[in-house]
C-alpha cells in the first residue's frame, strides 16, 4: 500500500541524494591529485554506469521495506510500523542497522576526508599561483587545472551543506537507535534540518523564490479555491507515515517522513 511505497521511494531518495554528493566529491578528488589519470578514470561514460548503479543497488537494497512495515491505526492517526512478527521485526532491525551504516557513516566520512584533502591541495595551489606570478621565470598551471580549481568552491559549498544538513538527520537517528526515551530531543533536531533545507532553498533558489511567491500570491487571491490552500475538514482523518527508523519493540513511536523539495 501507500505506506510500504512511500518509506521505500523516500529511503532511496535519501540513499541516492548523499551518495551521488560523494561521487561528486570522488571525481574532484581524482582530478586534483591525478589530473593526468582523470581523463581516463572519470569519463561521461563510467559516470552514467556509476549513476545508473547507485539506482539499481537502492532499489534492490530498500526492497525490503515493502513487506516488512505497514499501517498500524490509532485514533485518528495512521502509523506505518514494522510488522510485529519475531522473524520480520528481526530481518527489518538488521537491515535498518545495515542501512545506518551505508547512508549515515560511509559517505560522511569519506566526504569529510576527501573535503579536507581538496582544501588543502586548494590552499596550495593558490600559494603556489601567488610565487609563479611574482617570478619572472614561472609558468603558471595549465588551462585545465586552473577550470577545475575555479570549481572547487561550489563543490565545497554543495559538499558542506550536505554535511550540515545530514548531520542534523543523523543525531535523530543516533538517538533513535541509543535510547527511545530521547524522541521528543531526536524529533526536535530532525525538524530543524527541514527548516534548514526550506531557508537554503529560499536564499539560493531563484526559481523556487518565484514558485513560492506565486503559490502565496494563489492562496491569497482565491483562497479555497486551490487545493494546496484548503484546510483539512474536522471528520478527515490527520494521517501521519513514519520513515524506516529504529522502533522498540514495547514503544510504539514514530516520525514524520522527510519530503522532498
Amino acid at each position: 500500500g501507500a505506506c510500504q511505497f512511500l518509506n521505500y521511494f523516500n529511503c532511496i531518495g535519501i540513499f541516492l541524494s548523499i551518495w551521488y554528493v560523494t561521487a561528486l566529491v570522488i571525481d574532484k578528488f581524482i582530478g586534483l591529485y591525478w589530473p593526468v589519470k582523470r581523463s581516463e578514470y572519470c569519463t561521461e561514460f563510467r559516470a552514467k554506469c556509476v549513476t545508473v548503479l547507485f539506482a539499481i543497488f537502492s532499489i534492490v537494497m530498500y526492497h525490503y521495506l515493502l513487506w516488512t512495515v505497514g499501517n498500524k491505526v490509532s485514533g485518528h492517526t495512521t502509523l506505518c510500523m514494522p510488522y510485529h512478527a519475531p522473524s520480520l521485526m528481526e530481518t527489518w532491525s538488521f537491515l535498518n542497522h545495515v542501512d545506518y551504516v551505508i547512508v549515515a557513516i560511509i559517505p560522511y566520512l569519506t566526504i569529510v576526508i576527501l573535503l579536507g584533502l581538496i582544501i588543502v591541495k586548494l590552499c596550495t595551489y593558490k600559494s603556489n599561483v601567488r610565487q609563479v606570478r611574482g617570478s619572472l621565470r614561472g609558468r603558471l598551471p595549465s588551462v585545465n587545472t586552473e577550470q577545475e580549481f575555479k570549481t572547487m568552491p561550489l563543490v565545497i559549498a554543495v559538499a558542506v551543506t550536505t554535511i550540515a544538513l545530514g548531520l542534523l538527520f543523523n543525531i535523530y537517528r543516533i538517538f533513535r537507535i541509543m535510547d527511545q526515551n530521547t524522541h521528543t530531543v531526536a524529533l526536535c533536531f530532525y525538524q530543524i534540518s527541514f527548516a534548514c533545507k526550506f531557508f537554503s532553498y529560499v536564499m539560493t533558489s531563484e526559481s523556487f523564490r518565484d514558485h513560492l511567491t506565486m503559490l502565496c500570491r494563489q492562496c491569497i487571491y482565491h483562497g479555497p479555491g486551490i487545493p494546496l490552500c484548503r484546510g483539512h475538514s474536522e471528520s478527515e482523518p490527520t494521517t501521519f507515515i513514519s520513515v524506516n527508523q529504529q522502533t522498540h519493540s514495547s514503544t510504539e513511536d514514530h516520525c514524520i517522513i522527510e519530503g522532498t523539495v
